[in-house]
């Protein structure tokens, strides 16, 4: 039942007469479509319009979200058939759930869009595109892990280029503001070259070197979005260098 806030009557702006001004849920309004379509018409600060007028707003939102949502499914089926070398889709679904974001406002401030996609409703889009591409858990996770660094690199592209935001923006939404991948992409890996003059300059120079190595870049594709194979073999070798380093610092003894 709507809760009565004032016992009086409010004209809208073509002449019906709202009786005894009452303020509507949202549950309500949805459900009466002619008392939400009143609403919209009635004066500023009748009891309701505030709802009405919200109401309205995430009809337009979802009304723009629908065709971002199918072009996501459409892209995540694509990327499903190729399973993970599909670096141009990749991209593209990263830039509509960008596109999504944009739609909508951020929990803590809804004068901001929801760059870091924490809303509701922006998770709730997100998800039906897995849902609706009949995603199972494992596929599901797999793809949102490519997908994830492909969205960081888009949205900042959009925060920077099209929105102008700031350092102090990006601190907002809990975002470095340095483009660590600007940082990869331009790295180059020089040639190791030791002191061999003292044992402990060329175990110094070799793991500083193994650790700038591990921050190359390659070109055309992130570890995330290598065949599932090379994936295997990659982690392998990852394994085989912690292991190693494990060792050492063994045999350096604790501190």
């Amino acid at each position: 039942m709507a809760r009565k806030a004032a016992e009086r009557t409010s004209d809208t702006d073509d002449g019906t007469v709202l009786e005894g001004v009452t303020t509507w849920t949202p549950e309500q309004l949805r459900a009466d479509p002619e008392r939400l379509a009143k609403l919209l018409k009635a004066k500023d600060g009748t009891p309701g319009k505030d709802v009405a007028v919200r109401l309205q707003a995430e009809a337009e939102r979802e009304k723009t979200a629908a065709p971002l949502v199918a072009e996501g499914v459409k892209l995540a089926k694509e990327w499903n058939r190729a399973y993970n070398r599909a670096g141009g889709v990749t991209r593209k679904l990263a830039e509509v759930l960008v596109r999504l974001r944009l739609l909508y406002t951020d929990p803590a401030d809804e004068t901001k869009p929801d760059m870091a996609g924490r809303s509701s409703e922006y998770k709730a889009a997100a998800a039906a595109i897995y849902d609706r591409a009949g995603f199972d858990a494992a596929r599901k996770s797999s793809m949102q892990a490519v997908v994830r660094h492909h969205v960081s690199i888009v949205r900042r592209e959009v925060m920077v280029n099209e929105l102008g935001m700031t350092d102090e923006d990006f601190a907002f939404y809990g975002l470095n503001p340095v483009d660590r991948n600007a940082l990869r992409r331009g790295s180059k890996l020089p040639p190791l070259r030791l002191d061999t003059s003292d044992p402990a300059n060329v175990y110094i120079g070799i793991a500083q070197y193994a650790r700038k190595a591990l921050d190359v870049h390659a070109d055309g594709a992130t570890p995330a979005e290598l065949p599932e194979e090379k994936r295997d073999e990659y982690r392998a070798a990852l394994e085989a260098v912690r292991a190693r380093a494990e060792e050492l610092l063994e045999e350096l003894g604790a501190d």
